[in-house]
């Protein structure tokens, strides 16, 4: 169901998108990152509360040498409602705020 029309919509929309348009440093290893997500064809701002959680070389090598890798952690949320996304949220049968939760590493090329 969550795939289908009345949620995700993945057979028409097959990716939501965040595009970052600045980072601010809020703390030692804090930042706020702004942008926009789109989901189902439409464009909302977006904050998300990110934190670098480290960098260094990984123990899992690679060939020739040790990769570097950074690790992100980042949070949003949104309104599915602000996306069109409407099932049962008036009747308050399935809640309206989605939380956005990123875990990610990166390899250094």
């Amino acid at each position: 169901h969550l795939k289908g029309p009345d949620f995700l919509n993945s057979g028409e929309f097959p990716r939501m998108v965040f595009t970052a348009s600045s980072a601010k440093r809020s703390g030692e290893r804090n930042y706020e990152i702004t942008g926009q997500l789109e989901v189902l064809g439409k464009t909302q701002p977006l904050t998300l509360q990110a934190t670098w959680n480290k960098s260094a070389e990984s123990p899992i090598g690679g060939i020739g040498r040790k990769p570097y890798v950074m690790g992100v952690s980042a949070r949003g949320s949104f309104k599915r409602s602000a996306y069109g996304m409407n099932y049962a949220v008036a009747n308050g049968w399935v809640g309206d705020e989605v939380e956005l939760i990123i875990e990610f590493e990166a390899v250094r090329k």
